[in-house]
């Protein structure tokens, strides 16, 4: 038994998740370019305010994310000015290295 087109009803049933489980439905639609484009004509979906609601909370972002972002900037910074000291505090040893080890000029012999 060949299965028959659903009617636009059950498509949008389908689509706004009223039945989002009907694996028989799925498979037609993949497979029926017609009822794909059914559901391409139907346009933006009438969503629900709790499903609305739901999506709000989860892609919010956290309360505390500006001082979170500011404790993480600081501390990233902080860390830059340690490096930047450390090879200032290298520098100068190796500075005093060189002066310390080159060999001295040459006196004048002219007595």
């Amino acid at each position: 038994m060949k299965f028959r087109h659903p009617s636009k009803e059950r498509l949008r049933a389908w689509l706004t998740g009223a039945e989002a489980n009907d694996a028989e439905i799925e498979a037609h639609i993949d497979d029926c370019e017609r009822c794909s484009s059914v559901i391409e004509a139907m346009g933006e979906v009438e969503i629900s305010e709790p499903l609305v609601f739901a999506l709000a909370q989860v892609l919010a972002a956290p309360q505390n994310l500006p001082d979170r972002l500011e404790s993480r900037v600081s501390a990233k910074l902080g860390g830059r000015e340690l490096v930047g000291l450390m090879a200032e505090m290298f520098g100068a040893g190796m500075e005093t290295s060189r002066l310390l080890i080159v060999d001295p000029p040459p006196q004048d012999t002219l007595t």
